[in-house]
């Protein structure tokens, strides 16, 4: 964006974390009228920074500014939330615990064959049951569970124990971290997490980049050239290809 110079190089396969870093240019290079949403909350995080203390002001590097080429958001990003599907094909013959795995988290649910007389009964037992980082759905003897973050999640897993309550789980959709496309591939970078929150990780060409909440960080980098960013953790962030 032309903000900070001297961008530091990442090497290849190398992972690094940011802990707040920056070097202003003070060199006027944009009429406060003429800039867009995004690098106006850009310049408010830096000012921000700047009055609480928390932007250090060395970046080793020897490169020039860096041009702006193209600047992606989380509206730009492609992912998916995971979904899950559980098809109950038996009522069961023994009182007991049925388990729901998912992304590795054991939940279980009780089952009663004097109560629980239906595929359809089973299934609503277990739809109406909490499971932490998902919420369910699905009709009669089918239950949905959808994962309320995107990602990557281990395959859920159905078990009926001794109950007898037989059911089968598929992974329905399989859950994708954010994923920037550029036109180009990237070699010059800026990332500015704007989460209030989280810390993100930002995979470029093979090598997590991990950036504190609210920091700004511009760098040139190796590793495998790719126009392809993944983000994980966080929910907004501004990301800009520089040349």
């Amino acid at each position: 964006m032309g903000f900070f110079k001297n961008p530091i190089h990442i090497a290849d396969n190398e992972e690094i974390s940011v802990i707040g870093m920056g070097q202003v240019d003070t060199t006027p290079v944009l009429d406060p009228d003429q800039l867009t949403a995004n690098q106006l909350g850009l310049l408010r995080g830096l000012l921000k920074q700047l009055q609480d203390g928390t932007m250090k002001t060395e970046i080793n590097g020897s490169l020039p500014n860096q041009k702006l080429e193209e600047q992606l958001t989380e509206t730009d990003a492609i992912f998916n939330y995971e979904v899950a599907s559980l098809s109950i094909t038996a009522i069961p013959t023994l009182a007991g615990n049925v388990t729901i795995t998912l992304n590795g988290v054991a939940t279980t649910v009780s089952v009663d064959p004097a109560t629980d007389l239906t595929t359809d009964v089973v299934a609503t037992k277990i739809r109406n049951t909490a499971f932490t980082g998902w919420t369910t759905g699905g009709t009669a003897s089918t239950v949905t569970f959808t994962a309320t973050t995107p990602g990557n999640k281990t395959d859920a897993i159905y078990s009926a124990g001794t109950t007898g309550a037989i059911g089968t789980m598929t992974t329905t959709v399989q859950g994708t971290d954010h994923a920037l496309t550029f036109s180009a591939n990237v070699a010059g970078i800026g990332i500015y997490n704007t989460d209030a929150v989280n810390a993100g990780v930002f995979n470029v060409n093979g090598v997590d980049v991990h950036v504190p909440v609210g920091e700004y960080v511009e760098f040139v980098i190796g590793g495998t050239p790719s126009a392809e960013v993944t983000v994980t953790g966080v929910t907004t962030y501004i990301v800009s290809r520089l040349a």
